[in-house]
């Protein structure tokens, strides 16, 4: 008895090998967006009642509409926390990045990916380009230019967590302390919503680019806002939201 390992090195076993490798990165990426997704829907719907107040308390339904921002604050933390967990059990933006790390032989850039890296607006990636510039003569540069993108990544990573890791710990301290517990411990890190629109941000460029970079998915319609597609759903909640208020006070 004997194993052909040609079968196993076959082309077509490669190609599957590639597949399957990006169906369980788009797999991934599917729950994140979702999160995500949650995450803007209620941060778009608990703006625009607090950019309706008056209107709100004029016509007597803050009883209703008070207690569902912290419903709609809530439902943030606990989406963006799922996103920035730190769980190998988890589906998370730490696990996307492993996942990516180590299956680089079969995940190929989309062809024209590196010359849009500019519309990333809250990623460095001024080095890689120089660098790309630099080697744009060698044979080699496809399986280089990978290489350098995801370690540039990652160091652009590194460098947000560590800028926004006592507002990712304020998220976690909330949702464990406040939200799935009733903690006697007082709550030791802040944050505001300025910073968590900026970490909304920051994963909202992150999935658009990951998508594009390696599945040939683009999230946006207008092909220079990252996740515009998709973030314009999100906010159809709060759209309809504000026509209902508009329609009562006539």
């Amino acid at each position: 008895m004997y194993f052909d390992l040609s079968l196993v090195m076959s082309p077509n076993s490669e190609t599957l090998a590639e597949q399957m490798a990006q169906e369980k990165l788009e797999k991934y990426l599917k729950i994140i967006s979702e999160n995500l997704y949650y995450a803007i829907e209620s941060v778009s719907i608990l703006k625009s009642i607090a950019s309706k107040g008056k209107e709100i308390e004029s016509l007597n339904y803050g009883n209703f509409f008070f207690p569902l921002q912290r419903v709609l604050k809530n439902d943030i933390i606990l989406s963006l926390s799922k996103i920035f967990e730190n769980n190998k059990q988890s589906i998370n933006f730490n696990k996307v990045q492993n996942y990516l790390s180590c299956n680089q032989r079969l995940l190929p850039l989309e062809q024209n990916f590196l010359v849009k890296l500019d519309r990333y607006k809250t990623f460095d990636f001024s080095d890689l380009q120089h660098e790309l510039e630099t080697r744009s003569h060698e044979k080699q540069i496809s399986i280089y230019s990978l290489k350098s993108f995801l370690k540039c990544l990652d160091e652009n990573i590194k460098k947000f967590q560590k800028e926004y890791k006592y507002d990712l710990l304020a998220l976690k301290e909330f949702r464990d302390k406040n939200i799935t517990h009733s903690d006697e411990q007082k709550i030791q890190n802040k944050t505001t919503w300025g910073r968590i629109d900026r970490l909304i941000e920051f994963v909202k460029e992150y999935i658009d680019m990951i998508s594009f970079a390696f599945l040939s998915i683009a999230h946006s319609g207008d092909n220079t806002s990252p996740f515009s597609l998709t973030s314009s759903c999100a906010k159809r909640a709060s759209g309809a939201f504000e026509r209902l208020i508009k329609n009562i006070n006539k």
